[in-house]
């Protein structure tokens, strides 16, 4: 008798479990097409099928035929703001091309940020499901689980990148590009409507060149991680040497191990957004920058509120200047400077101060960007850049080329957000391509004809006025973004759109 009811009772638990299990498949069937586990509580294993990702064949095997009287617009690179430049191009009726150094679509270092934002949480949300020592099965998903989801996350947003541009018309050259001087033509065929010559590009893969003209040109091959020699720029100069897997950069994070404790140095919005991605993995977040380095763009209210989640999230924030960087054979030693007595607590003084450091296992400088303009042949169309790579611009995004070459994103400097570059590039199309529509009596007239519309008309035509694009929210002066959107993917997510507070005071008769 004591047998059967045993019997039943595990009869019972048993199809109770299998029918969560089942129940968590269908809920995330993603995530146990690649995560499954032996028994609940247990390890979980990845899906031997899923060892190899399905990702899209993005290689390029000739360049495409392109127009013998050249193209309206050639975009050198495919980030944010050369996807939103080639893309409303063509809309506009433009003959576009796309130049891209490699098959890499879309602009890799904040594709990378977030493709690890999307690979923890489907990680985190896995393990709720599956439940066991947390910490155990983060590490072990991690280790055995992130390369794949990281690669397909970021081959497919290629791909998507890839499909947008071809749906639209756009010419795709994947191989290096520079610009080559041209001699002074007579042609009026070889001059665009201002009366400038077209601009000659040389494109290269590893069995062939060509050379390409188009009327205008837009630099937008964005910006890559600084990497300089030393941390500060005066005393404490202190020496930073990069070592792989070790002390590195955002674009440098394999991650093929999850580190237990992580000294992130910069506060701009990869480093804080890589900030809160690994401390909702458990990791030890410390978060080395000064109160005005932390998202200076962001409104005040928000910076704060964004502080006080992070703290609660076990983010340690550290307000000292590094003083040495150790290297060790099991951990890295970050040596922070000793307060100065203005900074030191009223209730400490007169007491020693002893000495801070930090004990992680990997190191991540996040401490400003270089502009990817070498190796463009910018000297040959006198085309001049700043310090760290930056493209020189004036208020209509025109460099100082006297050809019609232009530069938007990154590549002309800060803020250094996608939603900024977007605009850049859709800013200048506007002001090449936009024909504004005549009526019979040829006076210009415009599609939206109610008053209530006049907010969301385009300004293209303010904007080769006044060298000004005023925006859907905000107004463009070369590289600067007044009251852009942003976005920004911390966990949790931050955006905003508009005035700040303090702006719109400042406003006020």
């Amino acid at each position: 008798m004591m047998f059967a009811i045993l019997l039943c009772l595990f009869t019972l638990i048993s199809k109770t479990s299998s029918f969560k299990h089942a129940n968590s498949n269908r809920r995330f069937p993603k995530l146990f097409s690649t995560l499954t586990s032996k028994a609940t509580g247990s390890l979980p294993i990845v899906n031997p099928k899923a060892t190899k990702s399905n990702l899209p064949d993005l290689s390029q095997s000739k360049f495409p035929d392109f127009p013998i009287d050249g193209y309206d617009l050639i975009v050198i690179g495919s980030g944010p703001s050369g996807e939103a430049a080639a893309v409303r191009a063509s809309q506009l009726g433009a003959r576009v091309a796309v130049v891209e150094k490699k098959a890499t679509f879309g602009g890799p270092t904040g594709l990378s940020s977030k493709a690890i934002r999307e690979a923890a949480n489907r990680i985190c949300k896995a393990i709720d499901q599956i439940g066991g020592d947390r910490k155990k099965q983060v590490k072990a998903l991690w280790k055995r689980s992130f390369p794949i989801l990281k690669t397909e996350a970021e081959g497919l947003q290629v791909k998507e990148t890839r499909d947008r541009l071809t749906a639209n018309g756009i010419d795709l050259f994947v191989g290096s590009v520079e610009f080559i001087s041209t001699q002074p033509i007579d042609s009026l065929a070889d001059r665009d409507s201002a009366g400038s010559e077209k601009v000659t590009l040389r494109i290269c893969r590893p069995t062939e060149c060509v050379e390409v003209t188009a009327k205008h040109a837009a630099i937008a091959c964005g910006s890559r991680p600084y990497k300089p020699e030393h941390l500060y720029r005066s005393k404490p100069n202190v020496p930073l040497q990069f070592i792989k897997g070790r002390i590195v950069t955002a674009s440098e994070m394999a991650l093929v191990s999850l580190p237990t404790s992580i000294a992130i140095i910069g506060g701009g919005v990869i480093a804080v957004e890589y900030a809160t991605v690994f401390s909702q993995l458990g990791v030890g977040v410390s978060l080395i920058c000064s109160d005005a380095e932390f998202l200076p763009f962001l409104e005040n209210e928000m910076r704060q509120s964004l502080k006080k989640r992070m703290s609660k999230d076990h983010i340690l924030f550290v307000r000292e200047k590094i003083r040495a960087i150790q290297v060790g054979d099991d951990s890295i030693s970050v040596v922070l400077q000793k307060p100065s007595d203005d900074e030191v607590d009223p209730r400490a003084k007169g007491r020693a101060t002893p000495e801070r450091k930090l004990k992680v296992d990997l190191v991540l400088y996040s401490g400003g960007r270089n502009a990817n303009s070498e190796g463009l042949g910018l000297e040959q169309v006198n085309v001049n850049t700043t310090k760290y790579g930056r493209v020189v611009v004036d208020k209509a995004f025109h460099t100082t080329s006297q050809h019609s070459i232009y530069a938007i994103g990154d590549v002309i400097g800060p803020p250094g957000l996608a939603s900024a570059a977007q605009q850049h590039g859709r800013a200048v199309a506007q002001m090449l391509f936009e024909v504004a529509e005549k009526n019979d009596e040829g006076e210009e007239v415009d599609e939206f004809s109610d008053e209530a519309d006049d907010f969301f008309t385009s300004s293209a035509n303010t904007y080769i006025e006044h060298e000004v694009a005023d925006t859907l929210f905000g107004t463009f002066e070369g590289a600067a973004a007044i009251d852009a959107p942003l976005t920004l993917w911390t966990v949790p997510e931050i955006a905003s759109v508009g005035l700040s507070l303090a702006q719109a005071t400042s406003r006020l008769p």
